[in-house]
């Protein structure tokens, strides 16, 4: 906070329309519409099969950069993706129908 305070006295306020843009699409993309998903996840799922979601962040960050600002996208990170989609997934899948409840529930 102390920086931006002393970049704005030094070098003034610029606000124009893709400034603006970029704020409301992370107020709104980063903010506003994950709160509404949690909440709304949370009243389906256990929190230990909401939070596995996170892990998708990366996957939403990197295709807003390689479309907004022509990132390469490496075969490294899909491969990463790949593996991330896939813990996801197996994370959400139901293995008491598969294997049982364990014995301590």
């Amino acid at each position: 906070m102390p920086f931006g305070l002393a970049e704005v006295a030094l070098c003034g306020i610029t606000i124009n329309a893709p400034s603006l843009g970029v704020l409301a699409f992370c107020v709104l993309f980063g903010g506003v519409i994950p709160y509404a998903l949690w909440n709304n996840a949370l009243r389906h799922w256990r929190t230990s099969q909401v939070v596995l979601f996170n892990n998708l962040i990366p996957l939403s960050t990197m295709t807003w950069a390689h479309f907004c600002l022509h990132e390469p996208v490496t075969p490294t990170f899909w491969m990463a993706m790949v593996l991330i989609v896939a813990g996801v997934v197996l994370g959400q899948a139901s293995w008491t129908k598969i294997f049982g409840m364990p014995e301590g529930f």
